[in-house]
């Protein structure tokens, strides 16, 4: 935690602006805010929508002057800047109005367009993204257009400051591991903390077994547990040549003689029943026996080379278990290695039999990941096989047997901390788990004030189902909370205190 700490400070020092008193934060309407000891100059809107983030930061808009707009715009899915297209600015005045339009952002996520209105009074402002064939629209609403920077100005020093804000830029949350949600209603289940273990799901795995006995030869490049092969690739051979039971190369040259002396019959009894000499039944035995003889002779030449017999992957996927070493000595029937092509996987799940009657209403089953993330077997298009109701003293718990089809890395046979969904779920406000910041029992999350502030906020909260908990207090439907490196944003925080808040584009 020490190195992390030291790490993410390093980051919001080096893109820490200049100080610069003169500038402030501020939301155009009502929500409207500044976080500098000073009047504000700017004014700030941030908008999501199809995935994006419009964060713009202009002047007041003013009869005659040049206005710039400072448009940041950041795609929300992995929280990167657009690093390209078209973005256009239009001002409706009335029946009128004007636009300017950008063919490409000045440094990436960051689109930088003028307006010079031309009439004081209401507008409309919009911004119009054109990327890769697709067009997004934002629309800012109603705007003021003042007749003179001595309105404008007694206009943003009315603006109500939040003294609390923190600042973090969008330049710094580009290069963290950033992300943010919006907070709504999900359904939380009751729940039941448990632990389970990861099995193989049968149809996911297949194994090979010795065809003969003899001394088992890999392909070095490609055998090894975790190594990934391809269905029909080649990936060992049983070499018995040296043998003096079991020997497939004996073995072969005796089908070929029985296959032999099997046509041979064959082909005299065709003779004697042209001739009415024997019975229909003989040639049929005879035909018979030939088939038998031919089956045997291409089973044991089957992948058959010399250096022994060659064996090839059944199926697609990684290879899990090994029981023989290479140039180990393995017996006809033996289990050679294991390939499971993890396309789902059986998680086990254990309860208590006091909680019997409420499995009756189990709905989904939360696990958690290799990576400390939870992810839910029902949402990752996996299902509940069975719910057990029996125990034993062998077996003291009951047994819960669920499908993940969610890409399961964890080994065959590790533990896992669970937790089994428990009846009809309550639609509740929640937020990501991620989001909470715990400091002796007391949580709090970052709220997004705009594109580059954001203010802690204490919240109460509730139940947790996997990756989301029940808020109680503190927040309200429809508000944007840090939900990846919140810790980040309280490190910018400490980082405010010394250095200043200011930010000039």
């Amino acid at each position: 935690m020490r190195y992390l700490t030291f790490w993410l400070a390093a980051i919001l020092c080096a893109c820490q602006p200049k100080m610069d008193h003169g500038h402030s934060h501020a939301h155009s309407g009502g929500g409207a805010h500044g976080h500098d000891h000073g009047p504000a100059t700017t004014i700030k809107q941030t908008i999501h929508t199809h995935g994006l983030e419009l964060f713009v930061e202009f002047p007041p808009l003013v009869k005659g002057k040049i206005s710039p707009l400072a448009a940041h715009i950041t795609q929300m899915d992995g929280y990167r800047p657009v690093a390209s297209g078209k973005v256009t600015a239009t001002l409706i005045q009335g029946e009128s109005g004007i636009r300017h339009q950008v063919d490409a952002p000045n440094q990436p996520g960051i689109f930088k367009p003028a307006l010079k209105p031309q009439s004081a009074g209401k507008g409309n402002l919009s911004f119009l993204l054109e990327v890769d064939g697709e067009t997004v629209k934002f629309d800012l609403g109603s705007v003021e257009v003042f007749e003179n920077m001595t309105q404008a100005e007694a206009w943003l020093a009315h603006i109500p400051e939040t003294p609390d804000a923190i600042s973090l830029t969008l330049e710094q949350a580009w290069q963290l591991d950033f992300a943010i949600e919006q907070v709504i209603e999900t359904p939380i289940f009751e729940v039941i903390p448990t632990t389970g273990t990861w099995k193989t799901a049968p149809k996911s795995q297949s194994s090979i077994t010795a065809v003969t006995s003899g001394e088992v030869t890999y392909r070095s490049d490609l055998v090894a547990i975790g190594q990934y092969v391809q269905k029909g690739q080649n990936l060992l051979s049983i070499d018995s040549e040296d043998m003096t039971s079991g020997n497939l190369k004996a073995k072969i040259q005796q089908a070929q003689i029985e296959l032999e002396h099997a046509a041979s019959i064959l082909e005299r009894k065709r003779k004697l029943r042209a001739a009415q000499i024997v019975p229909k039944s003989e040639l049929e035995e005879a035909e018979h026996s030939f088939e038998l003889a031919q089956s045997r002779l291409e089973t044991l030449e089957k992948g058959y080379a010399p250096g022994g017999k060659r064996i090839s992957a059944p199926i697609s996927g990684y290879i899990s278990d090994l029981s023989v070493d290479n140039g180990g000595f393995v017996q006809q029937g033996h289990q050679i290695l294991t390939i499971s092509d993890q396309q789902s996987s059986r998680l086990e799940v254990y309860a208590s039999p006091y909680d019997a009657a409420s499995l009756a209403n189990l709905q989904d089953i939360f696990h958690k990941t290799p990576g400390g993330k939870w992810s839910s077997v029902v949402e990752g298009g996996g299902s509940i096989s069975s719910v057990g109701n029996a125990v034993s003293s062998e077996r003291p718990q009951l047994t819960i047997l669920a499908e993940v089809r969610s890409g399961v890395t964890a080994p065959t046979g590790s533990v896992v901390e669970a937790q089994l969904a428990i009846g009809s779920g309550t639609a509740v406000l929640t937020v990501p788990t991620s989001a909470l910041l715990e400091e002796y029992g007391t949580y709090t999350v970052m709220v997004q004030l705009d594109g580059e502030s954001y203010a802690r906020k204490v919240v109460q909260i509730g139940r947790r189902n996997g990756e989301r908990t029940e808020i109680l207090s503190g927040l309200k439907q429809g508000d944007w909370v840090v939900s990846q490196s919140a810790y980040a944003v309280k490190m910018a925080a400490n980082a405010g205190q010394s250095m200043g808040h200011g930010h000039v584009h």
